[in-house]
């Protein structure tokens, strides 16, 4: 069995002599062997699907397990640290104890930006930190990490079908010796997180296990939990709140848990509160955004769904409030509605503390009669923990006498060990005394409160997240936004007396100092707003125009973001803020295309969902910016179409808040392959234009996508796409040519009642757009353009291989994994595997999860591959019968199965044609610039590269001269 190659690895003194737990995987360990029956609950699917659940001896059994695939497959490198990126709590609470039972040190990687340039230098940054990390992720999320060289992914899908020798016995999981509990290493390194970045790329912090076990400890001596209690959870895992906060705090009590994903409470704020009652919650954490959210959404209730709602919230102790500063109002607001449904006073508690000391650190217990009765604006944070130190000093590192303002400085049990492989980092935050600085400006009160003053990094906090002013400018600037001056725009955070979290200001010098209202000046601000959405999913509450000399600079060149802020709050900017759009203009601006396709329809009901406009008020030219949506309504409207499009996999935000129009949103969605549910044999790329509608005819894949790339080069042309049955959940494929037929003419009359029509399709869709062609001229109707890219009129000839499993190595050709020498060489390897076998043999030659990263699935294969078998059914028993007026065929060399020269192929292969098209005759066939009925043109690739990009640009000339010489 794979334990005794581990157990030579490690020589581990068996856990148990101690019931305190001095190492992390001791904490669940006991949390197993004592409460095994307390339990882990994952949401992951709707918030009314019932939860998976976990008792702790399941979870550390499928760590244990998922560890020793770890081992066998050697994916644990040298120096132990492992990145773990995962969107849900489900993948990353299993995975993040599979790794440290492996002997790993976990690094839980923090959602990439949703800027394009700002990931990349995030990614290069963990590349370089790491020197090539080793990366655990999904398959769907792996492909973020394509972008830069030298990363080693994998994917949890792949490590699971690693086969053991035996499963993991119970023996094994208390003092089996086998797995890394990391007992005597105590004090290295057994943890990572990343921080916000918000001084510049993220730097990684790492803990001990004796911090995190103490952090444990501490907190659960304050907070007085226990095995009876029930934990919370709902922000993201890699946030040190969900780890320190909730997660660990819970396995050291022995306490239940539930994770839920913050979709579901944002979607719905008032869910917060169902939750801590139909969980029994004693203990979980908001920001002061989101309780702010909850208390709102809760008061703004009608009255009578108030009436019915009847929480019970007896059990409820604390909800740890942190992540920006709180609000007094928001604290009183959130204790009278659990006080009125059974909570003790003071549960809702603000608090202090950072990635670098284990989250919550500073706690105040007595909010909101504390801070209500000195009047504070913003909450204190109440004092430290135990066995800890602090010390407030100015600049020369004196302390400041109490109630006046200075840095504030600690030391104890819970801080940080160091930054990873960043001495920079590590000596600006450390003293030569060994004090931690944590960058904010602070104050004690005459009780020895603690009141945050201030941040002396230049940083916005949005929604709970940091982000660096400096790293919006760059995202600002990297837009490249016309009339906007490089090197002059400034960013900072505000209050206002209405909102509950910080506002964005952006301030920027116009080119030529043009601070006057135009249409040009409009549309920087519009771009301005697009880049901020991009980059924190929230739209600035100002955008303003200065001239340069109110933007002054420092002798080495640097904007003073503090001064501009002191006199954008003084007022002295406002003459140059941009009145509203007059109503003429709000009128105009909502005029353009309709969204009219079934897709479309998907996208309004979202939007409208979201922002209350009237669908007429939406068009596919609107700019998203212009619709004021914030972060969590991007997250709702995201929501909402995966659940309108039953979509399988998530919806990448990236992409989404990379949309800059409702057009954007649309085609984003098509190149993902989502659809509407219900079956429509008609996807609507393209809704409108002035010339003749084209319909594009799918090859025997199935599917539209292959088309996508050529859109851009068809303007002014609405385009209807066919997609055939059974590729989607419930769909049943096709019996017959003649029922696939009659059902496509069917969706093409609905979509286009009249002609003329157009049709174009790729090998079998040739064949479709023929029989088609020939369908509609039988009924009346004009045909302009029919034509078929590298397909013989008897699709039956070129089905020369005597094993239809082999398209899945044409779709590894196809996509550009194999070349062509390569996929014919497969074909004779593989030859010997047995048809039931052949996809799991493709899969195994590709360990490195590279199938995976392209969003390539054994299931997704064998759709595809069942697909293109039922449209080989179809084509065997086919032959090409009757004539069409017209036919122009796109053709390029054969491929060498087909075993016959260019020559043999043109003149022998393609010439049935001939036979199948009114008035056709030889001459066509052997004419390159043919005015015939029947017309050929040489285009550029292979087979299965026309449409790529290193060829499409010759396709697209070839068909819009065909287009055109057909005056279609």
């Amino acid at each position: 069995m794979f334990t005794s190659l581990a157990k030579a690895l490690y020589s581990i003194t068996p856990w148990g002599k101690s019931d305190e737990p001095e190492t992390v995987l001791q904490l669940l360990q006991r949390a197993a062997k004592k409460w095994p029956t307390h339990t882990v609950s994952f949401k992951t699917g709707g918030w009314d699907m019932a939860p998976e659940v976990f008792t702790y001896e399941q979870l550390l059994r499928e760590a244990l397990t998922n560890a020793a695939k770890l081992r066998q497959a050697d994916i644990i490198p040298e120096h132990r640290r492992v990145i773990l990126y995962f969107d849900t709590h489900r993948d990353n609470c299993i995975w993040y104890w599979s790794v440290i039972a492996a002997g790993g040190i976990p690094a839980l990687l923090s959602p990439l930006s949703n800027n394009q340039t700002t990931m990349i230098g995030e990614l290069e940054n963990v590349n370089k930190t790491f020197s090539g990390p080793t990366i655990i992720t999904t398959k769907q999320l792996a492909r973020f990490f394509v972008a830069v060289q030298g990363m080693k992914t994998h994917t949890a899908q792949s490590i699971k079908l690693e086969k053991l020798e035996a499963p993991i016995g119970h023996d094994d999981m208390f003092g089996g010796g086998w797995f890394d509990e990391g007992v005597g290493r105590e004090d290295e390194v057994t943890t990572m997180l990343f921080t916000s970045g918000s001084t510049g790329y993220a730097k990684a912090v790492q803990y001990t296990h004796r911090q995190l076990c103490m952090s444990s400890k501490l907190k659960c001596g304050l907070s007085g939990m226990d095995n009876t209690k029930t934990f919370m959870s709902w922000v993201s895992f890699d946030h040190s709140a969900a780890l320190c906060e909730n997660h660990l705090h819970a396995v050291y009590a022995g306490a239940s848990q539930v994770m839920i994903p913050a979709i579901d409470l944002i979607r719905e704020p008032v869910r917060f509160w169902m939750a801590l009652s139909e969980w029994k919650v004693a203990y979980s954490f908001a920001p002061n955004f989101f309780l702010s959210t909850a208390a709102r959404a809760y008061k703004e209730l009608p009255a009578e769904e108030r009436w019915k709602l009847d929480f019970d919230f007896s059990e409820l102790r604390t909800v740890m409030c942190g992540g920006e500063a709180n609000k007094t109002t928001v604290f009183e607001m959130a204790e009278e509605i659990v006080t009125k449904f059974g909570a003790p006073k003071c549960s809702i508690k603000p608090a202090y503390g950072l990635s670098e000391t284990c989250s919550g650190i500073f706690y105040n217990t007595q909010c909101p009669t504390y801070d209500v009765k000195k009047r504070y604006v913003f909450a204190s944070a109440g004092k430290h923990l135990p066995q800890h130190q602090m010390r407030i000093v100015d600049e020369e590192l004196r302390p400041v006498k109490q109630g006046s303002t200075g840095s504030l400085q600690m030391k104890g049990a819970m801080i940080f060990s160091s930054y990873f492989n960043n001495p920079e980092a590590n000596a600006a935050c450390w003293t030569q005394d060994g004090w931690f600085d944590t960058g904010d400006q602070t104050m004690l009160d005459d009780q020895g409160n603690l009141l945050i003053v201030g941040r002396s990094k230049e940083i916005i906090i949005i929604n709970g997240q940091n982000y660096s002013s400096f790293e919006l400018e760059h995202a600002i600037e990297g837009s490249k936004i016309p009339g906007v001056t490089p090197g002059y725009i400034a960013s900072f955070a505000v209050w206002t007396a209405d909102s509950d979290t910080e506002d964005v200001v952006i301030l920027f010098n116009p080119v030529d100092d043009a601070t006057d209202d135009c249409p040009a000046l409009r549309n920087a601000v519009a771009k301005i707003n697009e880049a901020c959405i991009r980059f924190c999913r929230k739209k600035p509450s100002e955008v303003i125009p200065l001239p340069k000399e109110l933007m002054p600079k420092s002798t080495i060149g640097k904007l003073s973001r503090a001064k501009l802020k002191k006199s954008f709050q003084a007022g002295y900017f406002d003459k140059y803020r941009l009145a509203e759009r007059a109503p003429e203009q709000r009128k105009k601006k909502v005029e353009g295309e309709a969204l009219t396709t079934p897709l479309q329809k998907v996208i309004e009901k979202a939007f409208v969902q979201e922002t209350g406009l009237d669908p007429t008020e939406l068009h596919l030219d609107l700019p998203v910016a212009d619709l004021g949506i914030e972060s969590l309504g991007y997250l709702r409207i995201k929501s909402v179409l995966e659940k309108e499009l039953e979509s399988e996999d998530p919806i990448s935000m990236a992409l989404f808040l990379a949309c800059t129009t409702i057009r954007d949103v649309d085609m984003m969605l098509l190149q993902l392959g989502k659809v509407t549910t219900e079956y429509d044999p008609i996807v609507p790329l393209v809704a409108g234009g002035s010339k003749t509608p084209l319909i594009l005819c799918h090859p025997g894949g199935g599917e539209f996508l292959t088309w996508l790339g050529l859109l851009q080069y068809l303007p002014d042309r609405r385009i209807l796409a066919l997609r055939v049955r059974g590729f989607h959940k419930g769909e049943e494929s096709f019996k017959t040519l003649d029922e696939m037929l009659d059902i496509y003419v069917e969706g093409i009359k609905k979509h286009q009642p009249q002609g003329p029509y157009a049709f174009l399709g790729l090998c079998f869709g040739g064949m479709l757009a023929f029989e088609l062609a020939k369908r509609f001229e039988a009924m009346g109707e004009k045909v302009v353009f029919c034509g078929g890219i590298d397909n013989p009129a008897d699709l039956h000839k070129i089905q020369v291989r005597q094993k239809v499993r082999n398209f899945l190595i044409d779709l590894l050709h196809f996509f550009q994994i194999l070349d062509l020498d390569t996929a014919l060489r497969w074909e004779d390897e593989m030859d010997h595997i047995p048809d039931s076998e052949f996809t799991a043999a493709i899969f195994a030659r590709f360990p490195d999860g590279t199938l995976e990263n392209l969003d390539l699935t054994p299931a997704k294969v064998e759709t595809w591959s069942r697909i293109n078998q039922n449209m080989q059914d179809i084509t065997r028993v086919y032959k090409p019968t009757g004539q069409v007026s017209k036919f122009d065929i796109f053709w390029v060399p054969p491929l060498p199965q087909y075993k016959c020269t260019d020559q043999e192929w043109r003149h022998d292969w393609l010439c049935e044609w001939k036979d199948v098209v009114e008035g056709a005759s030889q001459k066509d066939v052997d004419a390159d610039d043919s005015k015939g009925p029947l017309r050929y043109h040489r285009v550029e690739g292979t087979h299965f590269t026309i449409l790529r990009p290193e060829n499409i640009e010759v396709f697209q000339k070839a068909l819009n001269r065909a287009l055109e010489a057909r005056n279609v």
